[in-house]
Parts: C-alpha cells; structure tokens; sequence
C-alpha cells in the first residue's frame, strides 16, 4: 500500500471537492451539447469528450486536470499504488481552479427566458444556454 503524508489535510480535500466540482461543471456542458454523460470521476476524460466534439472550444490547463485526477485517488488510500506521491501549492490550486471555473462559465449564458407557455406569475422562465 502507498504511505501518504500529508502536510496540509486541507488542500488535499480541496483538490477533492475541486475535482468534483470541474466535474460537474463539465457534465453540465455535456447536456448543453447535447453529448452522452460518461459516468466517469475522470476529470481528464470528461473534458477530451466535450473538445472532441468540437461543439465548445473551452481550453482547460491539462496538467491541473492531471493534479485534480491524481489527488481524487486518495479518496481511495487502498487502491493508490506503492509508488504514489503528489505535492500541492495551495495558491496555485486556487488560482487554477478559479482559471478553470471561468473558462468553463463563460461557455454559458444566464438569463431570462420568454417561452410561449409562459408562467401565470411571472411571465417568464428562468434559465442558461450554451453561447
């Protein structure tokens, strides 16, 4: 089994929660493309799908996709491999996952929309699109 030490406990969560969070978003681009859902935790792979459809052009930092990977399998200490090993920059983290969060929401727009059914109170439906 792989020994981890970790320093700061923190940021390995973070790097967890920060991985399920691209995830989602990127799931949510998959139903905006109208792509089939992988059912998969792999950021990595998540995000070649939607480029490879061509049908959003969002560019994402790989190697942060690689960190965020690497650091979910520590959800998993059992299955992590003898050789195992990660270090993390806090800072850096946090400024690549607020570069990844932007790029990902700009590819949607937010607004109101007038549907012809339209609501008995307030006349509209909320809603995003894909730009």
């Amino acid at each position: 089994m792989a020994s981890v030490h970790v320093a700061g406990v923190w940021s390995v969560q973070g790097c967890v929660l920060a991985n399920t969070a691209i995830e989602k978003y990127l799931k949510a681009l998959y139903v905006h493309l109208e792509l089939s859902t992988l059912h998969s935790h792999a950021v990595q792979a998540l995000y070649r799908e939607v480029t490879s459809s061509n049908k959003c052009t969002v560019a994402l930092n790989d190697a942060f996709l690689d960190v965020l990977q690497k650091t979910y399998g520590l959800c998993y200490p059992d299955a992590l491999p003898n050789d195992f090993n990660i270090a993390l920059n806090q800072m850096k983290v946090l400024a690549e996952l607020d570069r990844t969060v932007f790029a990902i929401t700009t590819c949607f727009k937010f607004g109101k929309l007038f549907s012809k059914k339209r609501s008995a109170e307030s006349g509209t439906e909320i809603g995003f699109f894909l730009q």
